[in-house]
């Protein structure tokens, strides 16, 4: 990678933070209504043992553990916040297929991001009686 790409660019450094934040763009069919979708979707959300703030399946230490965290701080802005790591559902927009929403989550194993949203977006899809048309 060049140096002035680096220079210019916002650069994360995922492995030390130890959490991200995972958004998730779905298309929710018609019938299925906004404020009843993300209500299941919070739900899914908040009880799966890998999504913070209460998620920690990790065995490393959980929110607190963050709340002293430099890094934490300097990151967020949140000034030992994490309490403000909570996750949202939002409505993005319209579209002929139906409504478009945003997912964002935390999480604090990143070497695990795809099976975690995996795991959501699965739970999400049997909670809301979700189904692909072919």
């Amino acid at each position: 990678m060049p140096n002035a790409s680096l220079l210019a660019s916002k650069i994360v450094n995922y492995s030390k933070s130890g959490f991200i934040e995972i958004p998730v763009a779905i298309t929710l069919p018609p019938e299925i209504s906004f404020d009843r979708a993300k209500e299941g979707i919070l739900s899914v959300l908040n009880a799966h043992p890998d999504v913070l703030p209460n998620g920690n399946s990790s065995g490393r230490p959980g929110p607190s553990g963050i709340k002293s965290s430099f890094f934490f701080q300097g990151y967020t802005g949140l000034k030992g916040k994490p309490d403000q790591l909570v996750s949202r559902v939002l409505f993005t927009g319209i579209t002929q297929q139906g409504n478009m929403i945003s997912i964002r989550f935390w999480i604090r194993d990143i070497t695990r991001r795809e099976e975690i949203t995996s795991e959501i977006l699965a739970e999400i899809t049997r909670r809301l009686n979700l189904t692909v048309k072919r």
